[in-house]
């Protein structure tokens, strides 16, 4: 297994990333893989490897690069509590539509960048707050990102102008989204008309809310942490990204 960490230049800054691939001197798709809040750690790059081993070329970038490095929270993380707000408003302010836009082409280019990665068609992996930012990039990418996996994705459906929801028309590739059952961040009503956003965009999808889950069940570190299900979604985000890439 090949393994590295580096530095990608980026037109705001420079950003950490880390890098998985399989030791056997060939090329493999590219996958984009989007951490939650909580950022670059051990339990994404379990992850990340997971992925590599099955094939892939995996990039994990610090899309929050422009507040700070891992970890991000250098404190214990209490949702609700004024310090763990404070840093959560830190990290998502600076991520505009237009900056993740921006952001994830110099992402993209990193990845296929790399030898181990071939050229063409990528995937990407969300999870939390980057299932939306995975579902903008397939919008701006088109021709680049041909899977897209989302889990207890937040925010993919709301009454904002400039939501995830209305940019699905402008994907050409399959869409995978493993919901939560009880989840703040996108609850039931959201994910219903999420999915009639879905199915109006024309989009090639899958979607599915997973009873009894809570917000951060896929992500082995989180409290609400569901190992079934996990390895259920890692197995659907396989299938996706062997049929679509």
């Amino acid at each position: 297994m090949i393994e590295r960490d580096f530095e990608v230049k980026m037109k705001s800054g420079v950003a950490d990333a880390a890098y998985f691939a399989p030791a056997d001197g060939a090329k493999h798709p590219g996958i984009l893989f989007l951490t939650d809040i909580r950022g670059i750690r051990e339990a994404h790059r379990e992850r990340a490897r997971r992925l590599a081993a099955s094939g892939y070329a995996v990039l994990i970038p610090n899309v929050f690069y422009r507040t700070r490095k891992p970890p991000m929270f250098d404190f214990p993380m209490v949702w609700g509590e004024p310090q763990t707000m404070q840093r959560f408003q830190e990290l998502v302010t600076p991520l505009t539509a237009d900056a993740i836009v921006e952001d994830g082409r110099y992402f993209i280019d990193a990845l296929l960048a790399q030898p181990e990665t071939r050229a063409g068609a990528i995937g990407i992996a969300g999870h939390c707050f980057t299932g939306a930012y995975g579902v903008r990039l397939a919008a701006a990418y088109p021709d680049l990102v041909h899977a897209t996996a989302s889990f207890h994705g937040g925010g993919l459906w709301s009454e904002k102008a400039d939501s995830p929801h209305t940019v699905l028309h402008r994907n050409m590739g399959q869409m995978l989204f493993e919901h939560a059952e009880n989840d703040n961040s996108m609850p039931t009503e959201a994910i219903l008309k999420f999915e009639s956003a879905l199915q109006s965009s024309g989009v090639k999808f899958s979607s599915r809310t997973i009873h009894g889950a809570m917000h951060g069940w896929s992500v082995s570190d989180h409290k609400t942490y569901n190992a079934e299900k996990s390895e259920e979604s890692f197995q659907a985000m396989l299938r996706l990204f062997q049929a679509a890439l």
